[in-house]
């Protein structure tokens, strides 16, 4: 009868300890994010009137807390995301499987030099040591948009890839100068009235053998 009981017993661990871990570990699910701005503070509640803790550099890495299948949201306004060590602005973390770790293409060019902006605590102000010299390759990863305020941008800078933002005016995209854009255009223009100049002399040409 003894050994029956502590038979059971085994049973007993073996079926409900696998399932008890397997719930704890879906409770406690988190994810590795990496910081793509310039930097992030780290506060010890979610607002930006709470006290600051700490602050990360770019590409820093930080585990989130889980809410499902994305991070866990905290905060009444905006959102901040749970760390080991306190929260995070949410707009200041991307996946780490998402972080672009290399530029692919180039597909822009600074018109001038220029200051770079980045975004802290969900401002965006220009950095005072953070230059690109003119014709400066960079990676427009979320494409061009003349009329916004800025730009998302990805560029080389002490052998790293960085993350920043530009005023549309300091970039030429796809890296042509727009005087040459203006000039490809009004050669087009021109183009276009000769032929149709030549058509119609053509044209009338044609009319007057027939009359």
């Amino acid at each position: 009868m003894k050994k029956l009981c502590i038979f059971f017993l085994f049973l007993i661990c073996f079926i409900v300890l696998p399932v008890s871990t397997e719930t704890v570990l879906a409770e406690s699910k988190t994810s590795t994010y990496v910081v793509t701005a310039n930097s992030a503070n780290v506060y010890d509640a979610p607002s930006f009137s709470a006290t600051k803790l700490s602050s990360l550099k770019n590409k820093a890495e930080v585990v989130l807390e889980m809410g499902g299948t994305s991070p866990k949201a905290y905060g009444d306004d905006l959102n901040f995301f749970k760390t080991e060590e306190g929260y995070i602005f949410a707009e200041l973390l991307t996946p780490k499987s998402e972080v672009i770790v290399s530029i692919p293409n180039f597909n822009a060019k600074t018109k001038t030099a220029c200051n770079v902006y980045f975004k802290e605590d969900n401002v965006i102000t220009k950095s005072e040591t953070v230059t690109l010299e003119k014709a400066k390759p960079i990676f427009l990863y979320e494409g061009f948009d003349s009329d916004a305020d800025f730009n998302a941008i990805a560029f080389l800078y002490d052998n790293q890839v960085m993350y920043g933002y530009l005023v549309p005016s300091d970039i030429n995209p796809g890296g042509l100068n727009p005087l040459i854009i203006t000039c490809i255009t009004l050669i087009l223009a021109c183009l276009g009235i000769i032929f149709a100049w030549v058509f119609m002399k053509n044209k009338k040409v044609k009319t007057n053998k027939r009359i």
